[in-house]
């Protein structure tokens, strides 16, 4: 990463910046702008202290507005089951809740990067079906 993600006391206080305005409901796009930060380095931050695991956020931002609100029936494929332990998963459901009350929805595929697995993982929200899908997209 940049040279401004190399400094632990400085990503620490960008990420606390971070929290607060996500408390104020700032949207990510805003806070990305407000920190100088491009998405990928927001989503590394984000991935940095808000996962406990090897798991990027792979962070998109979009001018339109969405009202995907994941909360049809969660769906894990087996291939997910295999790679990450049920404390991996949920602490990602739990971060995909949190970022549609963030933002009042989000866009209908969210991305995420496992480290230790090099693969890519997509969180789908299947409104046509009332559910949520979680896949290897790989």
């Amino acid at each position: 990463m940049t040279a401004i993600l190399n400094n632990q006391n400085n990503q620490l206080s960008h990420y606390n910046t971070y929290l607060y305005l996500k408390s104020l409901k700032y949207s990510n796009d805003c806070i990305s702008k407000h920190l100088n930060y491009s998405f990928e380095q927001l989503g590394y931050l984000i991935s940095c202290y808000h996962f406990k695991n090897n798991i990027e956020y792979l962070f998109e931002v979009s001018n339109k507005q969405y009202d995907n609100c994941f909360n049809g029936y969660f769906e894990v494929s087996q291939a997910v089951c295999n790679i990450l332990t049920k404390n991996e998963i949920l602490e990602i459901k739990n971060f995909i809740d949190e970022l549609v009350i963030q933002h009042n929805g989000i866009y209908h595929t969210q991305k995420f990067y496992s480290i230790e697995q090099d693969c890519q993982l997509m969180y789908i929200d299947d409104v046509s079906n009332n559910r949520c899908v979680f896949l290897l997209s790989n």
